[in-house]
Order: structure tokens, then C-alpha cells, then sequence
């Protein structure tokens, strides 16, 4: 994490400790119960299919053995690539408006500055990800959140996280990740890893746990397997205390950070004017709340609010428990399609029309194949210095001779197979399929012929980019929630002086004495 409370925690006690921690993990086993152990099969079969990947091993196996061939025709590489080109000519820069009767140079300067936390993010790279992301495994996952490392005020960091380790609110209906109620991410971590971001104290926890065996399970803790290879999944969180011979050791722990609502009291400035209500950040002491109040004239009330809490667990142990310092979750979803709580994207409608594709070529494949030796009828002895076998093995090679007896019948080919009737009507309506589902036309893919009017190309270009529309608005909603949470931050963290750094540069449009009148303003 890159944040930790500068408020005095109140220490769990034993019993306070486990019952969080198991809590938390029921939680997680919810969310990974509804629909997540699904999601993750498909999202692995869709990235597959991407990479080319395409054919099960079974039925790979079965083909073989029959000798016959599974060809790969992989038209979703081309198709979702065109829709990342798409998306990588229609970039978006993020401006800010003022509000009623705001001030046009405050929304300046805080455009100039997001632009400088995106460039320092090298943001353009990571949407880039996070939409590939979300077309190939139905899901893109941001993640904003202050980093302390390198400067002591901190910096906006943003990163693309693996939709394979997040586990979003079961019960969510609503894009907007404002309407869920909690959101997870889990990872497999060493003890050493867990050691050097949590301490020693949790690490040790963590190991009596293992050497006991008291552990949550087989989704909690991996062991290596037995000096005997035993993988029995009923005692694989088992150890044998007093038998160090067969005694697993501990390889990774599920360590579950979850970000949820809770009540709590919280203090807001109130500006009497426009009736704008902020949260006051919970860092900040009486003094400082009272100061900046005076300063500009703002009243203070206390409610009781939605506040999120962050808790980090691993198996019973407790890592980290308080309350965010961000009014939301750092996590910002992107999802190509959203249909009443479920999200996809694109390649996973293509798996059937490509599935289809391969079969159907591999058999005309095989049909080829079988022509060039379709077989003999060949009279029992009638062959001369050759047997049937000999004919089945050599008969399909350039220049064989056959000597047969006189008097007997002479050998014959059998006529071979032919492509059946509309097998290659149907590999072309596959492709189609592909294509038609997608929303990527020829001319997208640079596949028009020559005769092929330049206006006539991009008319269909225009129709494959009203196909792809809803991808992309979603794409600018995400954009709008990644670039409202980038602003609080900025809100909260960035000091005045700071600001004026960032944006001091030679434009006559944001000289530095206008953006010092404006002090006291951002």
C-alpha cells in the first residue's frame, strides 16, 4: 500500500483480530463464488485465443492420433488489433470546466497539471493496456491511488492492474464503481514478500499458522508438495507436527486487500454561497481545519457518511485495517459492454465463429490429404515382387511402377473423397461471422480490392466505427471517473507552490503572476 494512517490505530485484540479476518475472507469467497472462478476460466480461454492458442488438448490428442490436422486461423489477433488502433487514433485530452461561477484559470491550471501527472504516468500506455485488457478479458482495471516514494507530499501513481486478481461487488448493477458497495484484490504473496511490506510480527503470525496447520484452506495458503508427492486436496493446508519428513513447506499466501463502505462520523467545509459541500481530508488536524476555514470563509459540519475502509488480510491474520484515505475506491473499471451487472467485451463472441473457422479448415485440410493416397483394390497375389502392405506405405509416391501377375486383375486406384458441397461456403461464413460480430469491416483491415472507390471505403470504414461505438463511449466513461478521482487527489494533496511548479513554463496562456493572483483559489 502506499498510504498508512498517521492516526493512532487502536490494536485489535486476539479474538477482535480473527473474527475480522475471517469476515473478510467470506467476503472474498462470496465474490469469487458468484461468478468469479467463471470469469476467470473464460478470461484465460479468451487470452488464449488471442495468443493463438485455440485448440483443447483433447480434442488435439484425438486429431493426432487419427492423424489428422488442427490448424489454427487466428482472426482475432487482426480483429482486435484493429480495435486498438482505433482506439490509439481517437486519444482524448482531459480539460476542466469551471462550475457556475468559477474561475476559467483555476480549471487552467488544473488541466496543465493533470496533463503532467498523465505524461509522468505515461497514461497513454496504460489506457492502452487497460482497453486491451477489457476487449480480449471482458475486463480493465486502473488503479489511482498517492505514492510516497519519491516525494514526501506524494505523487498521483496510476497503473494497470490484472483483471484476474480483482474481484468486484457481486451484487453491482451500475457501471459506476460509486454504486458498489466493496471491491477486492487478491494476490498469492511469499512469507518473505509479506515480511518486508507488513513486518516481522505479521510474517511470524503467519508461519506458526502454517506449521499448525490452523490455516482457512487450500485457497488460503499453498504448500509444496510431500517429499512422497502427496496432493491430496482435502489435507492440503495440513501439516504433520513432529514429522518434519513429510512436513509441507509453505510456498504463498492469499493475501485479500478489500475496500468497502462503512458509517462513519465525517467533517465537511460547507461554502456558504454556492452550498458546495467537501470533505475535509482526515489527516488534518483541528488547527489546520480551522485556519483554512477562516482563510476563506467556509462553515464546518459534522454528518454521519459512507466511508470507505480498507482492511488487508492473509488466512487469519490481520496485515492492515483503516479507514482509506480516499473518498473512494482506487480502482477504476473499464468494461467494453456492461449489461445489468455484467460486464464483456469483444472476444468473447468471437470464440464460436473462430472455433468453427479452425474445424472447418482443418477438415478440408485432411480431405486434401487423403487425396493423394486414397487407396488401393488390389486381387489377393496378384501383386509381383510387392505386397498390399508395401502398396499401402509407397503407393502414394512420384514414379511407382506396379508389376502384377498375369492373368489377374489389374490393381485400382479408389476414387478419392471430394470436398463435400458448400464446406468452403461455410469456412467464408465463419470469417464473416467474425467480422460482422466485431464490427471490423475489410476495409479497417486494408483488405479492399483495387476497384474499390475511395468513398465507398470509407463509407464502410464509418459503419465499422458505429459498430465500435459503444466500446469507445465507455471507454470516455471510465476516462471521466479516472480524471474526477485524479482531481480530488490533487485537491487534497498538491499544495499551492507545488501547482505553480508544475505549470511555470514559458506559455503566455498560464504566465506564473497570473497563477499567483490565483493562490488561495485552487
Amino acid at each position: 500500500m502506499a498510504y498508512t494512517s498517521k492516526k493512532p490505530k487502536k490494536k485489535l485484540n486476539k479474538g477482535e483480530e480473527l473474527t475480522l479476518a475471517k469476515t473478510q475472507f467470506n467476503a472474498y469467497v462470496r465474490a469469487r463464488d458468484h461468478g468469479h472462478e467463471d470469469y476467470i476460466h473464460m478470461a484465460k480461454k479468451c487470452d488464449a485465443y488471442y495468443r493463438g492458442e485455440q485448440w483443447d488438448e483433447f480434442d488435439m490428442q484425438e486429431l493426432d492420433d487419427q492423424g489428422r490436422p488442427a490448424l489454427t486461423i487466428n482472426t482475432i489477433l487482426p480483429t482486435v488489433n484493429a480495435v486498438l488502433a482505433e482506439q490509439s487514433t481517437k486519444k482524448a485530452d482531459i480539460q476542466f470546466k469551471p462550475r457556475g461561477g468559477g474561475n476559467q484559470e483555476v480549471a487552467d491550471v488544473l488541466t496543465q497539471t493533470y496533463a503532467q501527472i498523465a505524461d509522468n504516468n505515461k497514461l497513454d500506455w496504460i489506457e492502452a493496456q487497460v482497453f486491451s485488457d477489457g476487449l480480449i478479458q471482458d475486463r480493465g482495471y486502473f488503479d489511482v491511488r498517492i505514492d510516497f516514494d519519491d516525494h514526501v507530499n506524494g505523487e498521483v501513481q496510476i497503473e494497470a492492474k490484472d483483471p484476474l486478481d480483482i474481484l468486484i461487488d457481486p451484487d453491482a448493477k451500475h457501471y459506476d464503481p460509486r454504486t458498489w458497495n466493496e471491491i477486492f484484490e487478491t494476490k498469492w504473496m511469499s512469507i518473505d514478500e509479506i515480511e518486508e511490506t507488513y513486518g516481522q510480527d505479521k510474517a511470524d503470525k503467519l508461519r506458526l499458522l502454517a506449521e499448525t496447520g490452523t490455516t482457512l484452506g487450500a485457497d488460503s495458503m499453498e504448500f509444496e508438495e510431500s517429499r512422497y508427492g502427496d496432493t491430496d486436496e482435502y489435507n492440503y493446508g495440513q501439516q504433520y507436527p513432529g514429522d518434519p519428513e513429510n512436513a509441507r513447506m509453505l510456498r504463498s499466501i492469499r493475501v485479500i486487500e478489500r475496500q468497502y463502505y462503512k458509517l462513519d462520523d465525517c467533517m465537511y467545509y460547507v461554502d456558504p454561497v454556492t452550498g458546495d459541500k467537501r470533505k475535509i481530508p482526515n489527516a488534518w488536524g483541528k488547527k489546520k481545519r480551522e485556519e483554512f476555514a477562516d482563510t476563506y470563509g467556509l462553515g464546518i459540519i459534522s454528518k454521519k457518511m459512507r466511508r470507505v475502509r480498507w482492511t488487508v488480510t492473509a488466512d487469519t491474520v490481520v496485515l492492515f485495517d483503516d479507514y482509506s484515505p480516499y473518498d473512494h475506491f482506487t480502482i477504476v473499471p473499464y468494461f467494453p459492454y456492461f449489461r445489468r451487472g455484467k460486464p464483456f467485451g469483444m472476444v468473447r463472441n468471437l470464440l464460436s465463429p473462430q472455433e468453427q473457422l479452425n474445424k472447418i479448415t482443418s477438415q478440408e485440410l485432411h480431405i486434401v490429404n487423403t487425396t493423394a493416397n486414397s487407396g488401393w483394390i488390389v486381387e489377393s497375389g496378384s501383386l509381383s515382387g510387392m505386397t498390399a502392405d508395401d502398396l499401402e506405405e509407397h503407393g502414394a509416391e512420384t514414379g511407382l511402377v506396379l508389376e502384377y501377375n498375369r492373368g489377374s486383375t489389374p490393381p485400382g486406384k479408389i476414387p478419392p473423397n471430394q470436398i463435400p458441397t458448400g464446406l468452403d461456403r461455410l469456412g467464408q461464413k465463419a470469417a464473416r461471422n467474425i467480422k460482422e460480430i466485431s464490427g471490423i469491416t475489410d476495409a479497417m483491415l486494408g483488405m479492399d480490392s483495387p476497384e474499390v472507390s475511395g468513398v465507398a471505403i470509407q463509407a464502410k470504414q464509418g459503419r465499422g466505427s458505429l459498430l465500435l461505438q459503444v466500446p469507445l463511449d465507455n471507454l470516455a466513461k471510465t476516462r471521466q471517473y479516472l480524471a474526477e478521482k485524479i482531481l480530488k487527489m490533487v485537491q487534497t494533496y498538491y499544495t499551492e507552490e507545488r501547482i505553480i511548479q508544475v505549470t511555470d513554463n514559458e506559455d503566455p496562456y498560464k504566465p506564473r503572476n497570473k497563477l499567483r493572483a490565483q493562490r488561495g483559489s485552487l
